[in-house]
């Protein structure tokens, strides 16, 4: 099943429009990317994920004020398994302010 198809069976599948979000970001086209990922914070806010990745793509796109925001939302909401990657965006932070 695609992540198209999931959506299309629950429109309401977080997990499905931030998985699509990765795909289209595997193809480059970053408006749709980040539609897809606001499509998923709209469902899930809390998905530090979506988030991270949204960061991630703002980043590329030297939108800095835009990824940190992103990247602060993500360091707040992380499961403490993600202890690294908190380390390494707040790293990243710094280098962009």
């Amino acid at each position: 099943m695609s992540f198209e198809e999931a959506i299309r069976l629950d429109p309401h599948l977080a997990a499905a429009h931030s998985n699509l979000g990765l795909a289209y970001w595997e193809k480059g086209d970053l408006r749709i990317v980040v539609s897809c990922y606001e499509k998923a914070l709209l469902i899930e806010k809390s998905d530090a994920g979506a988030h991270y990745c949204k960061a991630l793509v703002y980043d590329n796109a030297h939108a800095v004020n835009k990824a940190i925001a992103y990247y602060k939302a993500f360091i707040k909401l992380a499961a403490p398994e993600y202890e690294f990657a908190v380390r390494r965006v707040k790293d990243r932070i710094i280098q962009l302010q």
